[in-house]
């Protein structure tokens, strides 16, 4: 159930796996099940709008779900320690501007204290209110209201257990963030404990009953029972107040001594509920889990800033992943922030093409070598695909011969071992050759005369192509009757604007862009030979719904301008061959060589690891990658640069690599790298990483 106005929601907080009393929301108070009593007393709330019971995600807390929905409330079942995100999630489900936060292990929780607290809390220009700071009610009588902004805030920036597991410590904690007041009663009866931990609160809450003759009772009925029984305070008198609390405070010290990782608290909670809801838990397979050391690094990205991320954590790295290339000025650049922000007041999508079409069309004619025509796509596997199907339909042919990554549409996927559900008549139309080896590529034209369409490739892999490779390929494509295509995604608008085909001077009859054409925003582009193009015209269907969206060719049109100006593309290419030469030296002094290599040339560059003998190339990556995250770098191993880095993130770039190559190098000599393993294992899902 979703709520579609705002509203103030009281979450109440109970679930079976109690600590020191296991099971107690079903035990008996006054005849009938804890859950049950506390609703009743909540729902007498004349200021709420919605009352949500909140438990973990245990199975033995389906009971408690049940009896939400019996009780006629919404029940929702969210993390089982991480409880302030529990919180956040059951106020996203109500919409909830205000939330009242009820422990269900208080079964005297008094309504008209609840809706006196509201009623300050909507009277106050303050982000917290509560009974608690400091406490003058009888422990059990508890009430919190906040507002869902600073719930957010906590949600976003909390990160120690305590924090997390009692939802509001770091609003009451953190005067200078929040604003709050307290509810105060005019006598201090802090010393009375009526809420529900130990049996023995059990034994007093029920004896209290029996000798309470009103059902709906208030606090000074409760009150005038206890005064007039007192011995009855000795039950549990032995108990501190938030004895819970102290517990976690305990946890926290642990917490804190534990140095040589990050803390990962909020993206563990994400992982595991992205795993229930999301195959391999991200929406691209090299951004997942499987590639960042699980247990070791963050899971979930939050901001992100220049050449800088934040995690959900809030710890912050020196980003050189760049969203798998897309990033080539830097996140959040203020400049194609506002190219969006104004496209953005005039709209997203239309009805008809617009002018920008045009205007991104005409730029990139110009600075593309083989561009005589563009059409706009919104991924680089739409756009390689799409020049294929131009190169069967130009050449009236159907094998073609490719070689390196080309995304995860059925003609290219298919010849890999992720192939599973492409049919087998398609997966034997495509042949792979070797790159920078011309016979290769000589033998398969041979094998399959008269039959090859395209050669498609990138056409700058390793360290780059060979003298005259891209030359005779280029060469014997044509002398085949066939077309050559450039999968520029990767290397286009971060070699130069123009691609490789700019750098190598090499002009191909198509060409697929992407990735780092918007700084971030999605877009690809086909470009080509005016005479193929047109054949889109004449039956080779390539259309989108989301081609021209507006926003996105306005961050290309920004980008374009700002990789235009004079430094920045010098700019990019010297901190990459800062990084490469620095990468090679340490290799070479470690003696490293027959295990690592660097793989890619200046803007995308970085250590490949490789398997020799028992060691993997997995665990040999694994440990490098988790010494670059404890020592605030993100990387996949092959880095991606962008214009806002500078010289001093190539240089702690350089500082943690060596770290992770002398843990290689220790692995290698001790036969034992899974000693030195503090994660789970990187899991690519191709033999060499791509994305």
């Amino acid at each position: 159930m979703r709520y579609t106005t705002m509203t103030t929601a009281i979450i109440i907080q109970a679930r079976m796996g109690s600590t020191r009393l296991p099971g107690k929301m079903m035990m008996n108070v006054a005849g009938i099940p804890l859950n049950e009593y506390v609703i009743s007393r909540v729902k007498q709330s004349q200021k709420v709008n919605t009352i949500i019971l909140a438990t973990g995600n245990g199975n033995e807390n389906a009971i408690l779900l049940q009896e939400a929905a019996r009780q006629g409330i919404v029940g929702f079942a969210g993390s089982e320690d991480d409880v302030l995100d529990r919180y956040y999630q059951a106020a996203l489900l109500a919409n909830a501007s205000i939330v009242v936060r009820i422990t269900g292990d208080c079964p005297f929780i008094d309504p008209t204290i609840i809706d006196a607290v509201i009623s300050l809390f909507e009277n106050s220009n303050v982000d917290y209110i509560s009974t608690n700071h400091p406490a003058t009610f009888p422990d059990g009588y508890d009430v919190e209201v906040f507002s869902s902004d600073a719930m957010e805030k906590a949600w976003k920036e909390a990160t120690i257990p305590s924090d997390r597991e009692h939802v509001t410590p770091y609003i009451w904690r953190n005067d200078t963030l929040f604003t709050k007041i307290n509810y105060a009663h005019n006598e201090d009866l802090s010393s009375l404990r009526v809420t529900i931990d130990e049996p023995e609160d059990l034994e007093f809450v029920n004896k209290i009953l029996k000798l309470t003759p009103i059902k709906n009772h208030r606090l000074t009925d409760i009150i005038s029972v206890i005064r007039a029984h007192p011995e009855l305070t000795q039950i549990n008198n032995e108990f501190e107040r938030n004895e819970g609390y102290a517990r976690s405070l305990a946890k926290d010290q642990e917490f804190s001594q534990v140095d040589d990782r990050k803390k990962w608290i909020r993206s563990t909670s994400l992982l595991a509920r992205a795993k229930k809801l999301i195959p391999t838990a991200s929406q691209t397979y090299s951004k997942s889990y499987n590639y960042f050391c699980e247990g070791a690094s963050p899971a979930f990205l939050a901001k992100g800033k220049n050449g800088y991320v934040w995690d959900v954590d809030r710890n912050q790295f020196i980003d050189f992943v760049l969203g798998l290339g897309p990033i080539t000025i830097g996140y959040a650049n203020e400049e194609v922030n506002n190219a969006i922000i104004n496209q953005l007041s005039n709209g997203i999508s239309f009805s008809l093409p617009i002018e920008l079409e045009l205007k991104l069309a005409e730029k990139l004619i110009e600075i593309i070598p083989c561009a005589e025509m563009v059409k706009f796509v919104k991924n680089g596997s739409d756009a390689t695909a799409a020049a294929v199907r131009l190169a069967r339909a130009y050449t009236g042919k159907e094998v073609v011969l490719c070689s390196g990554y080309h995304g995860y549409q059925d003609w290219y996927i298919g010849s890999t071992e992720n192939n599973k559900g492409v049919p087998v008549d398609v997966q034997k139309l495509v042949k792979k050759f070797e790159y920078n080896n011309i016979e290769s590529v000589k033998k398969l034209f041979e094998d399959h005369q008269g039959d090859v369409a395209a050669v498609i490739l990138e056409p700058c892999q390793a360290e780059g192509p060979n003298k005259g490779f891209l030359e005779k390929l280029k060469e014997l494509t044509h002398q085949y009757g066939a077309l050559l295509i450039f999968d520029e995604v990767v290397s286009g608008f971060r070699m130069a604007l123009g691609g490789a085909q700019e750098v190598y001077a090499i002009t191909p009859d198509l060409a697929s862009f992407g990735k780092g054409i918007a700084n971030g925003a999605s877009l690809s582009i086909i470009a080509g030979r005016a005479d193929i193009m047109k054949l889109i015209d004449h039956g080779v269907f390539i259309s989108t719904t989301f081609g021209g969206e507006a926003t996105c060719l306005a961050a290309a049109l920004k980008t374009i301008e700002i990789l235009e100006r004079p430094n920045s593309f010098p700019h990019i290419l010297s901190l990459g061959n800062k990084w490469i030469n620095a990468i090679k030296q340490m290799i070479e002094e470690k003696g490293l060589r027959e295990y690592v290599e660097v793989y890619g040339v200046s803007p995308h560059a970085g250590p490949t690891f490789k398997t020799v003998g028992p060691i993997h190339s997995h665990d040999l990556f694994t440990i490098y990658q988790q010494t670059l995250i404890e020592n605030n770098i993100l990387s996949v191993g092959v880095n991606n640069f962008c214009l806002t880095h500078t010289d001093e993130d190539i240089q702690k770039l350089i500082d943690a690599a060596n770290k992770g190559l002398d843990l290689v190098a220790q692995a290698i000599k001790t036969g034992d790298p899974d000693s030195l393993i503090k994660g789970e294992k990187f899991r690519p899902i191709f033999g060499r990483r791509s994305s």
